[in-house]
C-alpha cells in the first residue's frame, strides 16, 4: 500500500489517520469484544465500552478530555433529523465551544 503522506514534511505522530487506518482500528477493537466475550472471562464490558467510546470520538468529532467526561445528558435530538432518534446532538460539557 501506498503511504499517501510520503511527501509531507512534520512528524509522523502527529498525522490524521487514513480511512483504512481508521476501519482497522474500529474492525480491531470490535474483534476484541468479540474474542473477549467468546472466553466467558470478564473484560468483554471494558472491550465493548473502549470500542464504542472510539468511534461515538470519531463521529462527533470529540477531543481527548471531551471523550472522558462525556454523559448521557450531553446527548440531545434534533429536530432537524428525528430519523436519528433521541442521540444525534453532542454537547459535552467539556468542550470549550
Amino acid at each position: 500500500m501506498k503511504d499517501p503522506f510520503a511527501g509531507q514534511l512534520g512528524r509522523p505522530g502527529k498525522r490524521a489517520f487514513t480511512r483504512d487506518e481508521l476501519r482497522v482500528l474500529f474492525d480491531y477493537a470490535d474483534d476484541q469484544d468479540h474474542r473477549v466475550s467468546g472466553t466467558g472471562r470478564k473484560g468483554w464490558l471494558s472491550a465493548f465500552r473502549d470500542a464504542t467510546l472510539f468511534k461515538t470520538a470519531h463521529a462527533y468529532g470529540l477531543r481527548r478530555r471531551e471523550d472522558r467526561m462525556l454523559d448521557l445528558v450531553d446527548f440531545s435530538p434534533n429536530s432537524h433529523a428525528p430519523i436519528f432518534g433521541g442521540f444525534d446532538v453532542c454537547s459535552p460539557a467539556g468542550a470549550r465551544r
